[in-house]
């Protein structure tokens, strides 16, 4: 895959905008200048296998959501600075699991989500300083997670009721959080571990 592929999937639109070390060159709506990246500040150039991370901009109707996979920090950039090259989405996934400090400002400020899912272990990512870079997110109204980290404190965890498991990873049961997309404009995520719920609209 390269960045600018789709997949063929019926009714629903996937562009890759990341991948093998490469990203979108071009914006995937009207490309606006971001403001948030005169703070940015370069990190070592990552030569590894996150760098690599395939990430993609899925769209069903007027329904968007972002997954950049592992991406690391100067990649990320090359996305929205100096040109918002992906606008903004309804659900992001928090990239590298949110691990440290791997979620880049300018990105969030950039995409703006309503909700952001971390893909988290109780001992492995939702770092505080990437948590905070989260939370700081314009327009977000829900921070959900797949784990709550053990070393946190709450106010650097997603509320109880939006975490999906909340021990340690001996004996974890597993659950799920799960987001479905409802004809009406709105989506529903869904925590299976106490089967709590919260509707969006669509932006």
């Amino acid at each position: 895959m390269k960045p600018g592929d789709k997949l063929a999937l019926k009714g629903i639109d996937v562009t890759i905008v990341a991948a093998n070390g490469q990203v979108l060159k071009t914006p995937l709506a009207k490309g606006t200048a971001n403001p948030s990246c005169a703070t940015f500040e370069t990190r070592p150039d990552d030569a590894g296998e996150n760098g690599r991370s395939v990430g993609y901009l899925l769209r069903a109707g007027a329904f968007e959501f972002l997954d950049l996979g592992d991406l690391s920090w100067n990649f990320q950039k090359q996305l929205v600075c100096p040109m918002n090259l992906l606008g903004p989405v309804d659900i992001a996934q928090a990239p590298h699991h949110a691990v440290r400090d791997d979620v880049l400002p300018q990105l969030m400020s950039a995409i703006t989500p309503t909700a952001v899912v971390i893909n988290n272990g109780p001992v492995k990512g939702g770092g505080p300083v990437a948590i905070d870079a989260v939370l700081k997110s314009p327009g977000l109204e829900s921070l959900w997670s797949l784990h709550r980290v053990i070393a946190n404190d709450a106010a650097h965890n997603a509320p109880e009721p939006q975490t999906a498991n909340v021990g340690v990873t001996e004996n974890c049961p597993g659950a799920w959080i799960r987001a479905r997309l409802s004809s009406d404009g709105t989506y529903t995520i869904t925590n299976s571990r106490n089967s709590f719920s919260k509707t969006y609209r669509v932006k």
